[in-house]
This record gives structure tokens, C-alpha cells and sequence, in this order.
């Protein structure tokens, strides 16, 4: 994966890709959301770059718990 700098903080990469029904590398949790498992193109132009910064999704968990990490 990327430095955590750059990629989501709601990211959270796969431990065990046996659980999944194909193998992914991280999937996304958002706080009260349900849980996402990105599309590969999503996951590397999106989440794994700077442009998460400017989705909606985000931009909304972001505002609503007062800090993107928490």
C-alpha cells in the first residue's frame, strides 16, 4: 500500500484476503456507514491518492464527526 499520509484514513487494508470473496487489499469504513470494498480503479485512483480529499462521501464523514480520522 501507499505512506498513510497520502491514502484515506477510512481506508483499512485486508489482512486475511481468504475472508473476501475475491482478494482486495483494503476496503473502506466509514464511522456508521456500512462498510465499502472499493472497485480496484476507485481503490488506486481515489483512495490511494489525494483525490479522496474531494469525495463526497468523505467530505460529509469528515465534516459530521469533526476530525477525518475519528
Amino acid at each position: 500500500m501507499v505512506d498513510a499520509n497520502v491514502r484515506c484514513p477510512f481506508l483499512v487494508p485486508v489482512m486475511a484476503d481468504r475472508l473476501w470473496v475475491y482478494p482486495m487489499p483494503a476496503y473502506c469504513r466509514r464511522p456508521d456507514v456500512q462498510v465499502r470494498v472499493p472497485a480496484r480503479e476507485t481503490l488506486s485512483r481515489v483512495c490511494l491518492s489525494h483525490r479522496h480529499l474531494r469525495c463526497e462521501g468523505y467530505l460529509a464523514t469528515a465534516a459530521g464527526s469533526g476530525s477525518p480520522g475519528a
